[in-house]
């Protein structure tokens, strides 16, 4: 059930982001695109999940009650931070998938957007990054880095396309998730 309501909600929220960027740049742009491309990826992902859930309780039926040994005591949280976890690793796949076609999109121009998608779990690193190539203070990084944990966040926009490589790049090996558009 928790598959079928991650995947829902990340189905809801590429749709979001599509109908954003139709709003702000029209039908025919790349940014249009590359959302109607994360809009098929969670799409496909959601139907497959319920696929997917929909045949394991099919087996669990037709095998009727198992009966489990018993396992050792585990602290409560760990099932949930385990689920949590491969949720978390399915939407950064969806994510790297996007990133890969924008790269596509970007090719050719002389200057783009970045945005960080998420500081990842070294967040200091990403903070020392954001300061570095944006020149600003350190609750000026530390804000940002944060809001990526809840939404994409615009961080450059329309910066020559070697910078925003680099950039990127220093925030991937610093942990983060950003992508250029």
């Amino acid at each position: 059930m928790v598959r079928i309501v991650i995947a829902g909600g990340l189905s809801a929220l590429a749709t979001g982001l599509f109908v954003a960027a139709i709003l702000t740049s029209g039908v025919t742009s790349a940014q249009s695109l590359s959302a109607l491309a994360l809009v098929v990826i969670a799409d496909l992902n959601f139907v497959f999940t319920l696929i997917g859930e929909s045949r394991r309780k099919a087996r669990e039926a037709e095998r009727g009650p198992v009966e489990r040994t018993p396992r050792r005591e585990e602290p409560a949280n760990s099932g949930q931070e385990a689920i949590e976890q491969r949720a978390a690793a399915r939407l950064m796949t969806t994510i790297e998938a996007v990133a890969e076609y924008q790269e596509t999109a970007i090719a050719g121009r002389s200057a783009v957007d970045v945005v960080l998608l998420t500081a990842g779990k070294n967040k200091i690193a990403v903070i020392k990054e954001l300061r570095e190539y944006l020149g600003g203070g350190l609750a000026e990084a530390k804000d940002l880095a944060d809001r990526a944990g809840k939404e994409p966040v615009l961080l450059a926009a329309s910066m020559p396309i070697d910078r925003a490589k680099a950039f990127a790049d220093a925030l991937h090996r610093a942990g983060g998730r950003a992508l250029l558009r």
